[in-house]
Protein backbone atom coordinates (compact mmCIF):
# COMPACT_ATOMS: atom_id res chain seq x y z
CA UNK A 1 0.00 0.00 0.00
CA UNK A 2 1.44 3.53 -0.78
CA UNK A 3 1.15 6.01 1.71
CA UNK A 4 -0.09 9.13 0.08
CA UNK A 5 1.91 11.32 2.66
CA UNK A 6 5.25 9.61 1.99
CA UNK A 7 5.23 8.80 -1.68
CA UNK A 8 3.72 10.50 -4.90
CA UNK A 9 1.02 8.07 -6.52
CA UNK A 10 2.81 5.98 -9.54
CA UNK A 11 6.07 6.02 -8.41
CA UNK A 12 8.17 2.74 -7.75
CA UNK A 13 10.14 3.19 -5.15
CA UNK A 14 7.49 2.86 -2.92
CA UNK A 15 6.74 1.56 0.69
CA UNK A 16 3.90 -0.44 -0.18
CA UNK A 17 3.38 -2.11 3.44
CA UNK A 18 3.69 0.96 5.60
CA UNK A 19 0.14 1.40 7.17
CA UNK A 20 0.61 4.17 10.25
CA UNK A 21 1.59 7.83 9.35
CA UNK A 22 2.23 10.55 12.38
CA UNK A 23 -0.73 13.19 11.69
CA UNK A 24 1.18 15.82 13.01
CA UNK A 25 4.49 15.27 12.67
CA UNK A 26 7.15 17.71 14.49
CA UNK A 27 9.07 20.82 12.70
CA UNK A 28 11.85 19.07 10.74
CA UNK A 29 15.30 19.88 9.83
CA UNK A 30 16.32 20.52 6.59
CA UNK A 31 17.52 17.90 4.94
CA UNK A 32 20.57 17.58 2.63
CA UNK A 33 19.86 17.94 -0.92
CA UNK A 34 19.58 14.88 -3.15
CA UNK A 35 22.14 14.19 -5.58
CA UNK A 36 21.72 14.59 -9.18
CA UNK A 37 22.87 12.87 -11.99
CA UNK A 38 23.95 13.63 -16.03
CA UNK A 39 21.27 12.67 -17.59
CA UNK A 40 22.64 9.92 -20.02
CA UNK A 41 19.54 8.82 -22.45
CA UNK A 42 18.66 5.10 -22.41
CA UNK A 43 18.77 2.83 -25.40
CA UNK A 44 17.68 -0.18 -26.84
CA UNK A 45 21.23 -1.02 -28.48
CA UNK A 46 22.08 -3.57 -26.89
CA UNK A 47 19.86 -4.50 -24.61
CA UNK A 48 19.65 -8.08 -25.57
CA UNK A 49 22.89 -9.19 -24.62
CA UNK A 50 22.94 -7.53 -21.79
CA UNK A 51 19.43 -8.95 -20.74
CA UNK A 52 21.18 -12.33 -21.71
CA UNK A 53 23.74 -11.74 -19.18
CA UNK A 54 22.12 -10.35 -16.53
CA UNK A 55 19.63 -13.81 -16.76
CA UNK A 56 22.49 -16.09 -17.09
CA UNK A 57 23.61 -14.15 -13.79
CA UNK A 58 20.14 -14.73 -12.43
CA UNK A 59 19.64 -18.28 -12.82
CA UNK A 60 22.90 -19.49 -11.23
CA UNK A 61 21.83 -17.98 -8.09
CA UNK A 62 21.94 -20.22 -5.05
CA UNK A 63 18.48 -20.43 -4.38
CA UNK A 64 17.22 -19.72 -0.68
CA UNK A 65 14.05 -21.61 0.04
CA UNK A 66 12.26 -20.69 3.36
CA UNK A 67 9.98 -23.09 5.41
CA UNK A 68 6.77 -21.83 5.88
CA UNK A 69 7.40 -20.86 9.43
CA UNK A 70 10.49 -19.25 8.53
CA UNK A 71 10.48 -15.29 7.44
CA UNK A 72 12.69 -13.68 4.17
CA UNK A 73 15.00 -11.11 5.17
CA UNK A 74 15.61 -8.32 2.98
CA UNK A 75 18.14 -5.43 4.28
CA UNK A 76 18.73 -2.58 2.04
CA UNK A 77 20.27 1.78 1.78
CA UNK A 78 17.45 3.65 0.88
CA UNK A 79 16.48 7.50 0.18
CA UNK A 80 13.12 8.06 -1.09
CA UNK A 81 11.04 11.04 -2.18
CA UNK A 82 8.45 12.34 0.95
CA UNK A 83 5.76 14.78 0.78
CA UNK A 84 3.48 15.91 3.46
CA UNK A 85 0.93 19.39 3.28
CA UNK A 86 0.70 21.53 6.31
CA UNK A 87 -1.73 24.50 6.04
CA UNK A 88 -2.79 23.83 2.60
CA UNK A 89 1.02 24.12 1.88
CA UNK A 90 2.63 20.40 0.24
CA UNK A 91 6.18 20.18 1.28
CA UNK A 92 8.36 17.73 -0.71
CA UNK A 93 11.76 16.58 0.18
CA UNK A 94 14.13 13.28 -0.23
CA UNK A 95 15.24 11.56 2.99
CA UNK A 96 19.19 10.97 3.69
CA UNK A 97 20.02 7.11 2.90
CA UNK A 98 19.43 5.08 5.49
CA UNK A 99 19.12 1.66 6.50
CA UNK A 100 15.42 -0.55 5.90
CA UNK A 101 15.46 -3.78 7.24
CA UNK A 102 11.79 -6.12 6.24
CA UNK A 103 10.84 -9.31 7.57
CA UNK A 104 8.16 -10.98 5.74
CA UNK A 105 6.28 -14.89 5.89
CA UNK A 106 6.12 -17.08 2.54
CA UNK A 107 2.95 -16.44 2.59
CA UNK A 108 2.86 -12.66 2.92
CA UNK A 109 0.68 -12.89 6.20
CA UNK A 110 3.23 -11.56 9.09
CA UNK A 111 6.01 -9.46 8.59
CA UNK A 112 8.10 -6.66 10.01
CA UNK A 113 9.30 -3.00 9.31
CA UNK A 114 12.42 -1.57 11.09
CA UNK A 115 13.29 1.71 9.00
CA UNK A 116 14.20 4.52 11.69
CA UNK A 117 14.78 7.18 8.86
CA UNK A 118 11.30 7.04 7.31
CA UNK A 119 9.87 9.62 8.70
CA UNK A 120 6.35 8.60 9.22
CA UNK A 121 6.67 4.91 11.15
CA UNK A 122 7.59 4.19 14.49
CA UNK A 123 11.46 4.55 14.51
CA UNK A 124 11.10 0.87 17.12
CA UNK A 125 9.61 -0.52 13.88
CA UNK A 126 5.66 -1.91 13.15
CA UNK A 127 4.75 -5.29 12.54
CA UNK A 128 3.26 -5.92 9.05
CA UNK A 129 0.92 -8.85 10.05
CA UNK A 130 -2.34 -8.58 8.34
CA UNK A 131 -3.87 -11.97 7.60
CA UNK A 132 -6.25 -10.22 5.07
CA UNK A 133 -3.39 -8.37 3.04
CA UNK A 134 -3.23 -8.68 -0.78
CA UNK A 135 -1.05 -12.23 -1.23
CA UNK A 136 -0.40 -11.11 -4.98
CA UNK A 137 3.53 -10.17 -4.44
CA UNK A 138 4.34 -13.19 -1.62
CA UNK A 139 6.76 -15.92 -1.90
CA UNK A 140 4.38 -18.61 -2.23
CA UNK A 141 2.39 -16.79 -4.72
CA UNK A 142 5.76 -15.71 -6.89
CA UNK A 143 6.14 -19.67 -6.81
CA UNK A 144 3.45 -20.45 -9.13
CA UNK A 145 4.20 -18.09 -11.68
CA UNK A 146 5.33 -18.93 -14.94
CA UNK A 147 9.41 -19.54 -15.55
CA UNK A 148 8.97 -19.07 -19.41
CA UNK A 149 9.50 -15.34 -19.89
CA UNK A 150 6.25 -14.86 -22.64
CA UNK A 151 3.92 -16.80 -20.19
CA UNK A 152 4.99 -14.54 -17.54
CA UNK A 153 4.33 -11.90 -19.51
CA UNK A 154 1.34 -13.11 -21.01
CA UNK A 155 -0.41 -13.52 -17.28
CA UNK A 156 0.60 -10.36 -16.12
CA UNK A 157 -1.00 -8.81 -18.82
CA UNK A 158 -3.83 -10.65 -18.84
CA UNK A 159 -4.00 -9.49 -15.04
CA UNK A 160 -4.08 -6.16 -16.08
CA UNK A 161 -7.06 -6.91 -18.69
CA UNK A 162 -9.10 -8.24 -15.83
CA UNK A 163 -8.99 -4.31 -14.29
CA UNK A 164 -9.16 -2.71 -17.32
CA UNK A 165 -10.50 -4.23 -20.58
CA UNK A 166 -9.49 -1.72 -22.66
CA UNK A 167 -5.57 -2.39 -21.30
CA UNK A 168 -3.41 -3.61 -23.51
CA UNK A 169 0.60 -4.02 -24.64
CA UNK A 170 2.10 -0.97 -26.07
CA UNK A 171 -0.28 1.40 -23.90
CA UNK A 172 1.93 3.48 -21.15
CA UNK A 173 -0.19 2.97 -18.50
CA UNK A 174 -0.92 -0.79 -19.09
CA UNK A 175 2.77 -1.24 -19.87
CA UNK A 176 3.71 0.82 -16.46
CA UNK A 177 1.22 -1.80 -14.59
CA UNK A 178 3.52 -5.13 -15.86
CA UNK A 179 6.41 -3.10 -14.98
CA UNK A 180 5.11 -2.68 -11.38
CA UNK A 181 4.33 -5.82 -10.56
CA UNK A 182 7.63 -7.59 -11.76
CA UNK A 183 9.64 -4.51 -9.75
CA UNK A 184 7.44 -6.35 -6.47
CA UNK A 185 9.18 -9.39 -7.30
CA UNK A 186 12.62 -7.73 -7.24
CA UNK A 187 12.83 -5.06 -4.54
CA UNK A 188 12.38 -6.81 -1.73
CA UNK A 189 11.41 -10.27 -2.36
CA UNK A 190 12.42 -13.81 -2.97
CA UNK A 191 12.49 -15.78 -6.19
CA UNK A 192 13.86 -18.80 -7.26
CA UNK A 193 16.50 -18.42 -9.94
CA UNK A 194 14.61 -19.45 -12.83
CA UNK A 195 12.18 -17.03 -11.99
CA UNK A 196 14.48 -14.26 -12.04
CA UNK A 197 15.53 -15.09 -15.02
CA UNK A 198 11.97 -15.03 -16.51
CA UNK A 199 11.67 -11.35 -14.80
CA UNK A 200 14.47 -10.03 -16.30
CA UNK A 201 13.86 -11.50 -19.94
CA UNK A 202 10.33 -10.28 -19.61
CA UNK A 203 11.05 -6.57 -18.76
CA UNK A 204 12.97 -6.12 -21.81
CA UNK A 205 10.19 -7.16 -23.77
CA UNK A 206 7.92 -4.46 -22.19
CA UNK A 207 7.50 -1.55 -24.76
CA UNK A 208 9.87 1.21 -23.39
CA UNK A 209 11.96 -0.54 -21.78
CA UNK A 210 15.82 0.59 -22.26
CA UNK A 211 19.87 0.07 -21.19
CA UNK A 212 21.10 2.94 -19.32
CA UNK A 213 25.09 1.99 -19.28
CA UNK A 214 26.07 3.80 -16.88
CA UNK A 215 23.46 3.96 -13.34
CA UNK A 216 24.76 3.72 -9.89
CA UNK A 217 22.96 2.74 -6.71
CA UNK A 218 22.50 4.13 -3.20
CA UNK A 219 25.92 2.19 -2.03
CA UNK A 220 28.06 3.61 -5.00
CA UNK A 221 28.15 0.33 -6.58
CA UNK A 222 28.49 1.02 -10.74
CA UNK A 223 26.45 -0.97 -12.82
CA UNK A 224 23.90 -0.91 -15.99
CA UNK A 225 20.12 -0.84 -15.89
CA UNK A 226 16.61 -1.78 -17.15
CA UNK A 227 14.96 1.03 -17.49
CA UNK A 228 11.53 2.47 -17.79
CA UNK A 229 10.07 6.30 -18.07
CA UNK A 230 6.94 7.18 -16.66
CA UNK A 231 5.20 10.42 -14.77
CA UNK A 232 7.80 12.24 -15.83
CA UNK A 233 10.76 10.22 -14.40
CA UNK A 234 12.73 7.19 -15.39
CA UNK A 235 12.71 4.05 -13.01
CA UNK A 236 16.01 2.10 -13.32
CA UNK A 237 16.72 -1.15 -12.10
CA UNK A 238 20.33 -1.68 -11.38
CA UNK A 239 23.02 -4.48 -12.19
CA UNK A 240 26.57 -4.54 -11.12
CA UNK A 241 28.56 -4.16 -14.04
CA UNK A 242 31.13 -6.57 -13.60
CA UNK A 243 28.77 -9.58 -12.38
CA UNK A 244 25.51 -8.74 -13.92
CA UNK A 245 24.24 -9.35 -10.23
CA UNK A 246 21.43 -7.12 -9.03
CA UNK A 247 22.49 -4.44 -6.72
CA UNK A 248 19.03 -1.95 -6.17
CA UNK A 249 17.17 0.75 -8.15
CA UNK A 250 16.71 4.31 -8.86
CA UNK A 251 14.12 7.05 -9.57
CA UNK A 252 15.43 10.21 -11.40
CA UNK A 253 13.47 13.33 -12.98
CA UNK A 254 13.64 14.41 -16.30
CA UNK A 255 11.51 17.11 -16.20
CA UNK A 256 10.83 19.83 -13.63
CA UNK A 257 8.60 18.56 -10.26
CA UNK A 258 8.42 18.50 -6.59
CA UNK A 259 10.14 21.64 -6.88
CA UNK A 260 13.14 19.39 -7.94
CA UNK A 261 15.37 19.68 -11.22
CA UNK A 262 15.82 17.34 -14.02
CA UNK A 263 18.49 14.79 -13.30
CA UNK A 264 17.37 14.94 -9.45
CA UNK A 265 17.42 11.43 -7.84
CA UNK A 266 14.25 11.16 -5.78
CA UNK A 267 14.45 7.71 -5.25
CA UNK A 268 17.16 4.91 -4.61
CA UNK A 269 17.93 1.81 -3.20
CA UNK A 270 20.53 -0.84 -2.61
CA UNK A 271 19.74 -4.50 -1.28
CA UNK A 272 22.67 -5.19 1.01
CA UNK A 273 21.67 -9.06 2.11
CA UNK A 274 18.87 -11.37 1.51
CA UNK A 275 18.48 -14.31 3.47
CA UNK A 276 16.13 -16.51 5.69
CA UNK A 277 15.61 -16.27 9.34
CA UNK A 278 13.27 -18.34 11.92
CA UNK A 279 11.56 -15.23 13.33
CA UNK A 280 10.82 -11.97 12.92
CA UNK A 281 13.51 -9.42 14.17
CA UNK A 282 15.93 -11.95 14.08
CA UNK A 283 19.19 -11.11 11.71
CA UNK A 284 21.21 -13.66 9.90
CA UNK A 285 23.57 -15.83 12.12
CA UNK A 286 21.12 -16.01 14.82
CA UNK A 287 21.33 -12.22 16.75
CA UNK A 288 18.08 -10.39 17.34
CA UNK A 289 17.45 -6.82 16.46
Amino acid sequence: MLLAAARPEGAVLWDRQCKKQKRNPPPRAAPPPPPEVRLEPGTTEGLSAAVDRISLAAARQPALEPRQDQFIYIESKVAFLRSEVTQGKEKNWVTPLHSRRIWQSPDGSKGFLYEPGHGFIDKKGEDLDDASSDKRHSYNSARSLPTDPDALLKKLYDQERKVNPQAAKGDPDTDWGVYKELQQLVHEQLATPKLSAAIYRATAKIPGVTLVADATDADGRPGVALALTHGGSRHEWIFDKRTYAYLGEREVLLKTAYGMKPGTVIGRTAVVERAVVDAKKELPGGKKL
